[in-house]
């Protein structure tokens, strides 16, 4: 039985690119090394890092893993922020009706769970997950925020976020 469970795995590996790698983020290679740049830098600040939208997590993980192997959990506190369950429909609607976008291609994160995101985060004790829209979300709520990853795809609340922390020059 090994001997062929091991043949299985072979022939799987070797012609059926199962076993083959791919880049799983939505996120640049760059940006994520910027991300990673920038935690490296700013990492004995006081502040928090601030993620707005989230879906799986997946750059969540990405930096998690970064800043656990640094150590360097005390001084950078994570807060992920998401409505973990879609976009708003007010949102959606401008999307259709304003910029010509297909209501298929935005329903991609209806599958989100706050609760089996936050599941999946459980060994990292300093990432908080927050489930709130951004827009209308009180940001003066949590630490002085050191370093903002915005991505959430869509405009409306993309524009709200902006007008909240852009100052008048």
């Amino acid at each position: 039985m090994k001997i062929l469970k091991e043949y299985v795995k072979k022939f799987a590996l070797r012609y059926l690119k199962v076993g083959a790698p791919k880049y799983d983020f939505n996120v640049e290679p760059i940006q994520m090394a910027l991300l990673v740049n920038e935690i490296e830098r700013m990492k004995n600040i006081d502040g928090c890092i601030c993620e707005i939208g989230v879906a799986r997590g997946m750059t969540t993980r990405f930096l998690a893993e970064h800043i656990k192997s640094q150590n360097i959990e005390e001084k950078n506190k994570y807060f992920a922020i998401d409505t973990f369950n879609s976009f708003v429909k007010d949102d959606l609607t401008f999307e259709v009706e304003q910029r010509d976008k297909k209501i298929i291609d935005l329903r991609g994160f209806e599958y989100n769970s706050y609760n089996v995101w936050k599941s999946n985060f459980s060994e990292f004790n300093f990432i908080n997950a927050i489930q709130a829209d951004c827009a209308l979300f009180d940001f003066n709520t949590i630490d002085p925020i050191k370093l903002t990853f915005l991505d959430v795809d869509l405009y409306l609340p993309t524009k709200k976020h902006f007008k909240k922390f852009l100052m008048p020059l």
